[in-house]
């Protein structure tokens, strides 16, 4: 008989298909999503951080829209951590607060560059939040993840 026709276990002895070996499922690693909710809570930290101390430097006081970008941004991630949650327990509890912290930043950046303008020039004034990939990017993770969940039993 082949290599091909004979079944086993992976022991290098041949078996039948119901051997207590190939019978058992293999368990999926323990997600870390207690990690991460503690590492996105310190990135959207630091993001409101960083755009309270541009409203200073640039201004002065401390912008008024400080609250209601930090709770929107806040709402957007622990969104997106609970569709990561709920549709793969099993990824790496880096990439979102990493996500989150660069996506964030970004937003400060044009902030920054909004209110700087160029030459004095105070710029077009744009909306940060509504058009920002941030809106548009977490529901489609979420959208993305949804062919490849597998519920864990």
């Amino acid at each position: 008989m082949s290599v091909l026709g004979t079944t086993g276990d992976g022991t290098g002895t041949t078996g039948t298909a119901t051997s207590p070996g190939l019978a058992r499922a293999v368990p999926l690693p323990k997600g870390r999503r207690g990690a991460e909710l503690i590492m996105l809570a310190f990135s959207i930290g630091v993001v409101l951080f960083a755009y309270a101390s541009v409203g200073l430097g640039l201004n002065g006081h401390v912008p008024t829209g400080l609250a209601t970008y930090g709770v929107l941004f806040a709402l957007l991630m622990l969104a997106a951590h609970l569709a990561i949650r709920k549709l793969a327990a099993w990824a790496d509890p880096l990439l979102l607060p990493l996500a989150a912290l660069l996506n964030g930043l970004g937003l400060v950046m044009i902030y920054r560059l909004q209110e700087a303008g160029r030459n004095g020039n105070p710029g077009n004034p744009i909306s940060t939040m509504s058009a920002s990939t941030t809106t548009f990017h977490e529901p489609a993770v979420a959208m993305l993840l949804l062919p490849i969940y597998i519920p864990c039993a």
